[in-house]
């Protein structure tokens, strides 16, 4: 074997093995959901970057995952209702440079007319006065905020509405409310999309 071509092959396999392990190792975190996602009915699905389930609660399909992080950004529990929205949006609580960049006038994110509402979360979209309208409704202000103070994060666009709690560390008892209050505030929130204009 010619000298030249061990280092490029020893490396090759290091990154083979690198990403074997990876993927083993998102494969297992995917499956610890199997216990909650059997509660909504879930058929177990491989995909590239992990394994999910697509399920179902008060007939509306979603699909439930732990979405692998970095380290400064650790796994986090997504539900995904499966029914697309028309504009993209993500809907967050504000943080402190949120806030200081409102103080100097530079935070260009979407006001809904309720001060308490529009100070403590920050609100972005591609369509500005569908995602205004959207949270006009008071369910949806309550359900989302419901969600956001609980350190929830929501976004939506063609794939469906997305609920996400980053940072999460599994724990049965715990996911399985958390999935519930998570599909619950979805719900009234996916309820309200179809009648924006």
């Amino acid at each position: 074997m010619n000298s030249n071509m061990l280092g490029p092959l020893l490396l090759g396999c290091f990154l083979v093995l690198v990403l074997f392990v990876v993927h083993r190792i998102m494969a297992r975190r995917g499956r610890r959901l199997a216990v909650v996602a059997a509660l909504f009915g879930g058929e177990h699905k491989k995909g590239f970057l992990g394994d999910y389930y697509l399920c179902s609660y008060n007939g509306k399909p979603f699909r439930l995952e732990i979405w692998e992080g970095t380290r400064n950004h650790p796994q986090s529990l997504r539900v995904i209702l499966l029914s697309p929205v028309a504009f993209n949006l993500l809907a967050r609580t504000a943080s402190f440079s949120d806030t200081m960049m409102e103080k100097l006038g530079a935070r260009d994110d979407i006001r809904v007319g309720d001060g308490l509402f529009d100070e403590r979360y920050l609100i972005s979209a591609s369509n500005p006065t569908a995602a205004q309208e959207l949270f006009l409704a008071p369910e949806v202000r309550a359900a989302a905020a419901s969600l956001m103070d609980a350190g929830f994060c929501i976004m939506a666009d063609k794939d469906g509405l997305l609920v996400e709690l980053p940072r999460f560390e599994y724990d049965r008892d715990v996911a399985e409310a958390t999935v519930k209050k998570m599909l619950d505030s979805a719900l009234v929130i996916d309820r309200v999309i179809p009648h924006i204009n």
